[in-house]
């Protein structure tokens, strides 16, 4: 992955700016989140950033490869030598406090920039790592992740919180320092509508197999740790699944990697999260063509899913011309229903969107 890539992905991101630019901010105007991230040379030594040991060197503000990757900011800001224009919050200003979850306005956000009022794409900015997964959370501000900071894949990756109220200038962007030890490149989230955290679905195993994980995390928007769901995993490993929020506050999951070599390629049962008792297996809703897909057509890969304005779940596999569409049913053990074929051929890396409910 290159910085090409990383500007790429912000400037996808733009779009936040416009979405939530409306939304109260809970961080403070005058102090910020500093993390405390030690260099690749002080974790192979065991070593910890501290106010002490940053203070006997001239790196902080002296070095331009700590001032990208925001090493030791606190104890850099400690110590007296913090970097420019970024003043730390004390430790009870730190953390945000978790706002509940609201419907969206029906009031149009724009942006003064906007003369024609439809839309634009901004101007390309850096970010702290390459956004593969972001989602807007309950205060306002963005979290992203998908690789560490200096933009590899793998289990010790990083999370970002954007704060739009503050611009796109590096300090409306903070870098966490959280380690889960869960390769979730390529997972799926969710907002838990009870409680406003998110819920990260699944991953990647990191085998030459590309095999799925049943790992669920659970990002705490009020402490901003991330920590292993307390109500347990799926029943089932998936990797580039798909999950949506239903209008009772559930969450359906469907397709993905599994992580079973010796049979099918997919996940092809879905399951069902409630806040109540965790994730419950539909086993009456087996999903035919990632079942009996024995000709690498990848129906497990995203599969696209929405909820219509009768409630119903409408899901139409991602890949080939007249590619299954399905109606699910969550009640009980599950059902599921073939009810036509998409017209159109499509990539699995397609994206997918609901321009209007029922169409």
């Amino acid at each position: 992955m290159t910085r090409q890539t990383t500007n790429i992905s912000a400037l996808l991101v733009h779009i936040f700016l416009l979405l939530s630019s409306s939304l109260p901010s809970t961080f403070g105007q005058d102090c910020i989140v500093c993390t405390n991230i030690p260099t690749k040379g002080m974790l192979s030594k065991n070593k910890e950033c501290t106010a002490t040991r940053v203070s006997k060197g001239k790196k902080c503000v002296d070095s331009p490869n700590w001032i990208t990757n925001g090493y030791c900011q606190q104890s850099c800001y400690d110590a007296g030598r913090g970097y420019d224009d970024i003043l730390c919050c004390d430790d009870d200003m730190a953390k945000p406090t978790a706002a509940p979850v609201s419907s969206p306005t029906s009031s149009p956000v724009t942006d003064p920039t906007d003369e024609l009022g439809d839309g634009e794409w901004g101007d390309l900015y850096d970010m702290n790592l390459i956004p593969i997964h972001a989602i807007l959370l309950p205060d306002g501000n963005v979290l992203s992740y998908g690789t560490d900071n200096a933009g590899q894949q793998g289990g010790g990756l990083y999370y970002q919180i954007w704060n739009p109220a503050k611009g796109t200038t590096k300090r409306a962007h903070k870098l966490l320092e959280l380690f889960t030890g869960t390769n979730i490149f390529c997972s799926t989230i969710n907002v838990d509508p009870s409680t406003g955290n998110i819920i990260v679905i699944g991953g990647d195993a990191g085998t030459p197999d590309g095999l799925g994980i049943n790992t669920v995390l659970e990002f705490d928007t009020a402490t901003y740790e991330v920590r292993n769901h307390p109500l347990g995993d799926m029943q089932y490993a998936r990797w580039y699944g798909t999950s949506i929020n239903l209008p009772n506050g559930d969450i359906f999951v469907i397709g993905g990697k599994s992580g079973d070599t010796r049979g099918t390629r997919g996940s092809p049962i879905p399951e069902v999260w409630s806040p109540e008792s965790g994730f419950r297996s539909l086993d009456g809703a087996e999903v035919p063509a990632i079942a009996n897909d024995l000709s690498n057509n990848d129906h497990w890969w995203y599969p696209y899913c929405y909820v219509n304005s009768s409630g119903e779940i409408i899901c139409i596999m991602p890949s080939r011309r007249n590619a299954a569409v399905y109606r699910v049913d969550v009640d009980g053990q599950g059902s599921i229903e073939s009810i036509g074929t998409k017209p159109f051929t499509a990539h699995v890396r397609n994206p997918s969107v609901m321009y209007r409910i029922d169409h």
